[in-house]
C-alpha cells in the first residue's frame, strides 16, 4: 500500500476544527429552507460554489450567514451529528471542537446548558454508533466587551460537568489581544477547564507570549508565527506547549504564500509538540485527510513521521488518560497494518 492510499484509512486525532466552519452545504442548504434564510442560491451547487474560499472578505460573508441558519437547539444537534458523521468517514477517532455558543446565545436565547444538551446528544450517539468522541472548546469571540467574555468563562464553568474540556479566545487577534480577556481566563484557573486561545496567527510571537502569561494558555491554536522567535520556540519546547497547526488555513488567509514557505516543518523538526489539523474545513475547502495528504506532498514526511504528528495531537489532547490510553493502542493497531 502506497502511504497516500493509506492516509483516508489512517487513524487521525483533531484539535483544532470548528464546528460552524465545518458544515456541509447541502446541510446548510437544509436548515436555510428550515428556518426560512435567504442564501445566495437555493440550489445545492450554487451554494457550493458560494462555500468556495476566494478571498477572507468572502469567508466573513459566509461565516455570519452559517450562523444565521442555525437557530434551534435541534438545529445543533442536527449539525454536530453530521460533523461526527463526517469525522467518522475520515477515521478521526477523537477530536475537540471549538464552538461559539455566544452566537446562539445572544441571538436565539438558547442557553449554554441547552446548546451543551444538543451538542450531547449527537455526541453519545457517535460514540455508540460510530465509535468517534470529541471534547467541546467553548471560545470567546474577540469583539465582545471583557464583561461578556467573563461571562461565558461564568457558564462554561457552570456546565464543565457536561463534557466541556476548554475555553478558547478567538476573532481578530490584532485589534484585541490576550490581556483584554485576561479576567474570563482567571476564572477558571485552578479547574478542569484548560486554556486554549488561538494566538499567533494573524498576529506575531507577542501575541503567543501575552496568551501564555495574560491566559495562561496551555495549548496554541495556530502558534505558526512562533517561528519567527527561537526564544519563543525554546520555551514552547522546553515547556512542551503544544500548537494546533493549520496549514491551508494559513495559506488561504495568505499568511504565507505557498505550502513549501510555510514554518509547520520548522516547527516539527525542532521537536515541538505540533499537530495537523483543518480549522474551518469546509470554509477553507480541505479535510483533515487533505492536510495530511497535502504535508506528505510538500515535506516528503513517511509513516513515521504521521504516526509522530497524530502521537502529539494524542499527547496534547485533553482527553483524559484512560482515554489517551485507548488511542494509542488504537493508533498503534492500526498504523501496524500499513505494513501487513
Amino acid at each position: 500500500m502506497q502511504l497516500e492510499e493509506f492516509v483516508p484509512k489512517m487513524p487521525k486525532i483533531e484539535l483544532h476544527v470548528h464546528l460552524e466552519g465545518s458544515i456541509q452545504p447541502s446541510n446548510l442548504l437544509h436548515l436555510a429552507k428550515k428556518n426560512h434564510v435567504s442564501l445566495p442560491s437555493q440550489t445545492l451547487k450554487g451554494v457550493s460554489q458560494w462555500f468556495t474560499f476566494s478571498n477572507i472578505s468572502h469567508l466573513f460573508e459566509v461565516y455570519p450567514k452559517i450562523c444565521e441558519c442555525i437557530q434551534t437547539p435541534e438545529d445543533i444537534e442536527y449539525i454536530t451529528k453530521e460533523f461526527l458523521k463526517g469525522q467518522s468517514n475520515q477515521n478521526i477517532l477523537y477530536s475537540e471542537v471549538t464552538y461559539t455558543a455566544s452566537n446562539q446565545w445572544y441571538d436565539n436565547g438558547i442557553t449554554l446548558r441547552e446548546q451543551i444538551e444538543a451538542i450531547n446528544r449527537s455526541r453519545h450517539w457517535a460514540e455508540k454508533e460510530l465509535n468517534t468522541s470529541m471534547g467541546l472548546i467553548i471560545d470567546i469571540p474577540r469583539q465582545l466587551t471583557p464583561d461578556q467574555g467573563l461571562n461565558i468563562a461564568q457558564q462554561v464553568m457552570e456546565s464543565q460537568n457536561l463534557g466541556i474540556i476548554g475555553l478558547g479566545l478567538g476573532g481578530n487577534e490584532r485589534d484585541y489581544p490576550p490581556a483584554i480577556f485576561q479576567d474570563a481566563f482567571e476564572y477558571i484557573k485552578r479547574t478542569p477547564i484548560h486554556s486554549v486561545p488561538h494566538a499567533g496567527e494573524m498576529a506575531g510571537p507577542q501575541s503567543i507570549w501575552d496568551s501564555i502569561h495574560f491566559l495562561g494558555a496551555e495549548r496554541i491554536g495556530h502558534g505558526v508565527r512562533s517561528s519567527e522567535d527561537p526564544k519563543l520556540m525554546d520555551f514552547l519546547r522546553e515547556h512542551q506547549i503544544p500548537l494546533e497547526i493549520c496549514p491551508t488555513s494559513n495559506i488561504c488567509l495568505g499568511i504565507y504564500e505557498e505550502f513549501q514557505n510555510h514554518p509547520i516543518n520548522q516547527l516539527f523538526q525542532a521537536g515541538l509538540n505540533v499537530s495537523i489539523n483543518s480549522d474551518d474545513p469546509t470554509l477553507f475547502n480541505t479535510t483533515l485527510t487533505q492536510e495530511f495528504l497535502t504535508m506528505i506532498s510538500v515535506f516528503n514526511y513517511n509513516l513515521n513521521d504521521l504516526k509522530r504528528f497524530t502521537v502529539n495531537a494524542i499527547n496534547a489532547s485533553f482527553s483524559g488518560q484512560e482515554m489517551k490510553e485507548d488511542l494509542f493502542k488504537r493508533i498503534k493497531n492500526e498504523f501496524s497494518k500499513f505494513d501487513d
